[in-house]
């Protein structure tokens, strides 16, 4: 009886591994004395050891197992390992082909991120489902060969007692017989255990199929929440440009109001000057009217009581003069200092309007220019996703070793992306929080911008009664003046006389 060696029921060929039982435990053929108990020895002697117990068995795919006695979870399912172009469109998933086809156009970026990761975790389910239908078919291969090698060693033993019977042998074909007979024992046995590490991994991979449903579910959450942080941005940034549109509407009604206010003040001033001029007129009347009388004075010096009363009309007209004078300049100069005051102000306030809108400007861009930047890594990561499933096949024997390295590297990326959102959800309730103080900044500015506009009427209305109370002086100024012009005629006749 002739035995297919061990280590020729698995073979390599083309850079894939592939199970075949090439000679899977060779027929039975011509029982032949001692050519038989050659080719028995020497195939049980030289392959003696199964290759199952180094570690190096090779599935129906060429996946090697690893020293441990098991697949490595990471390198079944591995999601950055390339499909192989004749094996793409049973490897991806019904959802990713529909939303990578339709029409040939791209589907949005969250659709495609949830995509991607729904169509990773459901390619690494499948495959995992065709490793444990690959794992119990290797089971059944090996339970049937170990149903071969009972019968076998049933058929050997019945040969040996034919042969005892019909030939008389040697002590030596006895060793030999016996040696084979403990050799095909050993090599059961060895088929044996490494149908339980078989049945061990299988296990191992059903708990990983779980564990990976929980990982789907559990980027799910993740991909809802950054959906919902991405909308709550937007919001803001909605409110942060209509704040904007709404402090520059203020700031062309404050302009309009300061441009009416100069106005008004311009028109008060003008009439302040027109009034100004009229009392240097009267000023000018009442010194030619003063030098008349003294030139009276001498020329009439008979009459002492009208020239005392004459001293006294002119002392009188004489200290209204200068009154009407410190007035008129206490007056000029304390208008010239409010319109100083009062440009000064609003210059001020055109200048602070302008750099709290120029500050909300530039947040409003920050947080613009933040949400482009969000969406321009989600899409390229995105697209290297989407290489990365394209590449699985070819990089699936150089995955396999990587299971645990992978796995320590996504826990440390969670970290990462933990600790960056969470920087991240800092910031943005700083930039929030600043927000709301300059919201209360321009506010106090807005309120003390309507304090100054209220002062600032109360000046104008006081001018304004001021104005009013110069007016009715100089009427008063006026009549006295009437009053001198009828008398001092009569005065002159009355001096002639």
């Amino acid at each position: 009886m002739e035995f297919a060696s061990p280590s020729s029921v698995y073979s390599v060929t083309g850079g894939r591994s592939q199970s075949v039982y090439a000679t899977h435990i060779a027929q039975s053929t011509k029982m032949g004395g001692n050519n038989a108990k050659t080719t028995l020895s020497s195939g049980m002697n030289t392959h003696l050891r199964s290759p199952l117990n180094a570690g190096t068995l090779h599935s129906v795919y060429g996946t090697p197992y690893s020293s441990r006695g098991g697949f490595d979870d990471e390198d079944l399912c591995s999601p950055q390992l390339p499909i192989s172009s004749e094996k793409k469109s049973t490897c991806v998933s019904p959802k990713m082909k529909y939303t990578l086809d339709k029409e040939n156009k791209p589907p949005s970026k969250t659709t495609l991120s949830h995509n991607n990761e729904k169509g990773k975790l459901d390619y690494e389910i499948a495959w995992r489902d065709e490793k444990i239908k690959l794992l119990e078919q290797e089971r059944c291969n090996l339970n049937s060969k170990i149903e071969d090698y009972a019968k076998q060693n049933l058929n050997l033993r019945e040969e040996l007692r034919k042969l005892q019977t019909n030939t008389p042998n040697s002590a030596d074909e006895l060793i030999q017989m016996r040696h084979e007979r403990d050799s095909i024992q050993e090599y059961a046995e060895q088929i044996r255990q490494q149908k339980n590490n078989l049945q061990e991994q299988l296990n191992l991979i059903k708990q990983g199929s779980s564990t990976v449903e929980k990982e789907l579910e559990r980027r799910g959450h993740v991909v809802q929440t950054q959906e919902n942080q991405i909308k709550e941005m937007s919001t803001q940034l909605e409110y942060y440009r209509h704040l904007s549109e709404q402090l520059q509407a203020e700031k062309e009604k404050m302009q309009q109001d300061m441009i009416e206010s100069q106005t008004s003040l311009q028109t008060k001033i003008a009439e302040y000057e027109e009034l100004n001029g009229v009392q240097e007129e009267l000023l000018r009347a009442i010194t030619e009217e003063k030098k008349k009388a003294s030139d009276l004075i001498k020329s009439q010096a008979s009459d002492k009581s009208q020239i005392e009363k004459l001293k006294k009309e002119n002392e009188r007209l004489e200290l209204l003069v200068d009154k009407l004078q410190s007035d008129m300049k206490r007056d000029h100069q304390e208008i010239y200092n409010q319109k100083i005051l009062f440009n000064s102000t609003i210059e001020d306030t055109q200048r602070k309007l302008q750099d709290e809108i120029a500050k909300v400007n530039k947040m409003y861009e920050e947080a613009r220019k933040e949400i482009e930047m969000k969406d321009s890594i989600l899409s390229s990561q995105q697209q290297a996703s989407q290489q990365k499933i394209l590449s699985l096949t070819d990089q699936i024997r150089d995955q396999m070793d990587k299971y645990d390295r992978n796995i320590t590297l996504l826990k440390q990326e969670e970290s990462n992306e933990k600790k960056r959102h969470n920087t991240q959800v800092s910031k943005l309730k700083k930039e929030l929080h600043s927000s709301m103080e300059m919201i209360k900044m321009l506010k106090e500015a807005n309120k003390n911008l309507e304090d100054n506009f209220n002062q600032h009427q109360k000046i104008i209305q006081a001018l304004e009664e001021r104005l009013e109370k110069e007016k009715q002086e100089k009427e008063e100024l006026n009549e006295n003046l009437d009053i001198l012009k009828n008398k001092l005629p009569k005065m002159l006749h009355l001096l002639e006389e």
